[in-house]
């Protein structure tokens, strides 16, 4: 019989060849019974017939073959099993999910050609040496070795119509794709180019605070009524406002109290007494009574240099979302994936309709075909042939970290619940409209611009944006701004307070919110407030709107329409008419400190308003003529107004139907069901004990680096109680709560260690000596962190379920780079077939191993 076809052989030389000679245990009995110097051929001529040798033969490939495929089904250089085992295939079925749990099968058409493994190729040396050096060459013996994905299945979730997004259902546009040229377009298309650089200048203009008088001129004045005269007395008086600066203002009252006397020249007026008196007022210090700016002018660079440190004083404002660099860096990789995945990789046929997966697993089988001419080539000489079946389970799973795009999401949405009861968020319910005003008193600020989240996060760190990032390529650590989504389901939009800031901590204020005008159109925040005489209006029909003032939000609730704050008369009083104002619920600072950390799409996705102060104020002139002289009535209107979140004119949402919980489009991308982690995962453990005692995650003890090269899967709670050290890449997915007594750190430089921490059907608690989260975060439940403990994450925060009350004294410095496997792993609709987001993984033991007829 003639010798089977060669395919293509191996040229790379590995260690196989050294470690595979101990694997062949078959032939080990060479060793063993080689008592004297005679070749190791004649023990194996003397100790096993022709049919033993060629079935020897059989099994030393077999395990030789196995050896190369682990050794190489994770190196990305490999240009076979590497990508064999990435190439997607569609799935038999438009979800993931089973009611009953069962797994997906996948049309394994594209696997039917086999790799080939010849005995003569570079990974089958130590079986070229065997056949060499004692069967006699290549006249006695022949050997092949085909390796083939005999069948594979998606992991299913336990509910019917499961999706992932990214996965089997594609994500929606990021928002603004209809509206302008938004630097994030081009995560939606492959083939679309990066928005325009977007600068923070862009987005507003320099501002001062200034007011102006009732005329609008820098005097103005108004009659006194003077009250507790005689019948027949006359008052000669007025109130006089002076403009002195853009800020202060003087009031003059002059009384003058007489009797008139008719004289035939005229009338005059005898004076009974008279009095002046004036007081100063500065509106600066009125509002440096709330935020301490700590520079002479009240002016937007003045916040800014306040919000984001001395460390990007003359930088930030010519800071540019430069999205080229990731774009770049993502077509570079996609032009570097080996061909026989960019023949399955059609973003056309991503989705619909049977999307196409990488992850999955199942068998494979390895076929060893032995000829053996124990004669060697001599005419009609023996051949003895041999098959031997070798089956492996198998497992490719996907590493990358849950919504890598996103800052922060909340999904807000029983979707994610697999078996609901069991799997819903314990705290509260979802599918719902989320409580952001009247909850929570400590900060939550969401840093969607990368930096050094140390502690002192200093953004001269920032990579990715015009004149940094470094080289573009595949696996460029470039960095782009995050994006915001928050998922809600109410007929009404979600209202959030902005803050004015504190004294302590002036960096907090949402002023900025209000001073950017670019895209405001024509309704704009009044921020310079007039000065009116109450003659001229009434408390529920203002005269006009100059003569009102916008703020962030000074008082939680509105009062009733006649029981404004009790205040003494005088004009000297009008500072304190504000005191009444009861300080606010703690800050929610979406975009970051000041309201200057936009993110990537210049907007957040959520059906969102924020909440704003609408003050009016009123002076009604009065005098009398004993003390105190000065009765004049200050009056004060307070009502809190809404406008949509963000940069005014980008709107946050376009819908009623925008980012609905009930539509799966709009989970977090790559989140996968609880049962989908257990069966996917490569380490699981039955209890945390188990989980610290695995010498192979931590070979130096639990105290010693964390090595994940996958998914590890805990069943139950897990309780961190020193430094976890994160070095690899990889998910540790916990079934239930996760309780952080200590940090969590990457170990070496960035793009060494991607790590993702989920607790997928409770919630991740911080106490104790946790004040740092080097990681990609999930929590079903929301996760807690007390009022006043200081916690920093450095990656992403994604949540199931939100309550303000639970999360507080937190800060999300998102680290795009530590958040995604590579840059093409972040495409929404080729990213899922990037190699290098799954990890291949085989069984310790053959499910098969059986010879068959040939």
């Amino acid at each position: 019989m003639t010798e089977q076809p060669r395919a293509r052989r191996f040229l790379r030389q590995g260690s196989a060849y050294l470690f595979v000679i101990g694997v062949i245990s078959v032939l080990m009995v060479i060793v063993v019974y080689s008592t004297r110097t005679n070749v190791s051929r004649h023990h194996i001529t003397r100790l096993m017939s022709n049919e033993k040798k060629a079935e020897a033969l059989a099994e030393a490939a077999v395990d030789v073959a196995i050896g190369y495929i682990k050794e190489s089904m994770n190196d990305p250089n490999d240009p076979n099993f590497y990508p064999y085992f990435r190439i997607p295939a569609p799935i038999q079925g438009s979800s993931l999910g089973d009611n009953s749990g069962n797994n997906i099968p996948i049309d394994a058409t594209v696997f039917n050609k086999p790799i080939d493994l010849v005995w003569e190729s570079a990974p089958m040396a130590p079986i070229q040496t065997l056949i060499n050096n004692d069967l006699g060459g290549r006249d006695f013996a022949s050997c092949t070795v085909f390796c083939q994905i005999l069948n594979a299945e998606a992991f299913s979730a336990a509910r019917s119509g499961y999706q992932v997004v990214g996965v089997s259902i594609k994500a929606p546009p990021t928002q603004g794709s209809s509206l302008d040229n938004y630097p994030a377009r081009f995560l939606d298309d492959f083939g679309a180019d990066a928005g325009s650089a977007q600068a923070i200048a862009n987005w507003f203009k320099d501002w001062e605070l200034d007011y102006y008088l009732p005329n609008k001129t820098n005097q103005d004045e108004c009659e006194v009524e003077v009250l507790g005269l005689v019948a027949d007395a006359v008052a000669d008086a007025k109130v006089i406002l002076y403009k002195i600066s853009n800020t202060v203002a003087r009031a003059v009252v002059v009384i003058k109290v007489g009797i008139p006397n008719l004289l035939p020249f005229g009338p005059r007026l005898l004076p009974l007494w008279e009095d002046t008196w004036e007081k100063t007022i500065d509106f600066e210090e009125f509002i440096k009574k709330y935020v301490n700016i700590s520079e002479p002018q009240v002016t937007l660079g003045a916040i800014l240099r306040q919000a984001m440190g001395a460390s990007i004083q003359g930088k930030m404002a010519s800071m540019q979302w430069e999205a080229q660099i990731l774009r770049d860096s993502i077509v570079a990789g996609f032009n570097a994936l080996k061909q026989m995945i960019k023949d399955q990789a059609d973003k056309s046929t991503a989705y619909s309709p049977a999307p196409r997966v990488v992850e999955k697993g199942g068998i494979i089988r390895l076929r060893a075909v032995v000829e053996y001419r124990p004669h060697g080539a001599a005419p009609n000489g023996e051949v003895i042939r041999r098959q031997l079946i070798a089956d492996r389970h198998f497992k490719v799973t996907d590493i990358q970290p849950v919504a890598p795009e996103y800052s922060f999401f909340i999904a807000n949405s029983s979707l994610l619940c697999e078996q609901s009861p069991s799997d819903a968020p314990t705290s509260g319910p979802v599918d719902g409209n989320i409580n952001w005003t009247d909850a929570g008193i400590a900060t939550l600020v969401i840093h969607n611009l990368p930096c050094d989240a140390s502690a002192s996060p200093s953004y001269a760190a920032l990579t990715g944006f015009t004149g940094g990032g470094g080289a573009v390529g595949p696996d460029s650590v470039c960095q782009v701004p995050g994006m915001v989504r928050i998922n809600s389901a109410g007929p009404d939009p979600m209202k959030i307070n902005t803050f004015l800031g504190t004294k302590d901590e002036p960096w907090l204020t949402e002023f900025n919110a209000m001073m950017m005008d670019k895209h405001m159109g024509a309704d704009k925040f009044q921020l310079i407030p007039t000065f009116n005489w109450f003659k001229n209006w009434t408390s529920s029909n203002p005269s006009d709107r100059p003569h009102e003032v916008d703020f962030p939000v000074l008082r939680g609730g509105e009062p009733p329409p006649d029981t404004w704050p009790n205040h003494p008369y005088g004009l000297k009083h009008l500072l304190n008419l504000l005191n009444f104002c009861d300080a606010l619920s703690g800050p929610t600072l979406l975009f970051g400190n000041g309201h200057f950390e936009y993110p990537l799409n210049l907007r957040v996705e959520a059906r969102l308003q924020m909440r704003y102060a609408n003050i009016l104020f009123g002076v009604k002139p009065r005098g009398q003529q004993n003390d105190e002289k000065d009765q004049s009535q200050a009056y004060i209107r307070y009502i809190n107004k809404y406008k949509d979140y963000g940069i005014q004119g980008l709107p946050p949402y376009q819908s009623a139907n925008d980012w609905k919980p009930s539509d799966p489009r709009n989970m977090p991308p790559n989140l996968y069901s609880t049962l989908q982690y257990a069966k996917k995962a490569n380490h699981f453990f039955e209890s945390e004990s188990d989980f610290w005692a695995d010498r192979e995650l931590f070979p130096s003890g639990p105290g010693g680096p964390f090595k994940i090269n996958g998914v590890v899967y805990v069943k139950g709670n897990l309780n961190v109680s020193q430094p976890l050290q994160v070095d690899g890449k990889g998910i540790l997915v916990v079934k239930d709560n996760i309780y952080l007594n200590a940090d969590v750190k990457r170990l070496g430089p960035l793009g060494q260690t991607i790590f993702t921490l989920i607790a997928r059907r409770g919630y991740i608690r911080v106490q104790g000596g946790c004040r740092r989260i080097e990681a990609s975060c999930f929590s079903n439940d929301c996760l807690r962190n007390a009022g006043g403990h200081m916690l920093a994450i450095d990656g992403n925060l994604v949540l199931n379920h939100f309550d303000r009350d639970h999360i507080e004294s937190t800060e999300v410095f998102y680290n795009s780079a530590a958040c995604r496997v590579s840059p093409l792993s972040v495409m929404r609709d080729v990213g899922k077939f990037d190699p290098k987001r799954y990890i291949v993984s085989v069984g310790k033991r053959w499910a098969r191993f059986e010879y068959e007829k040939f």
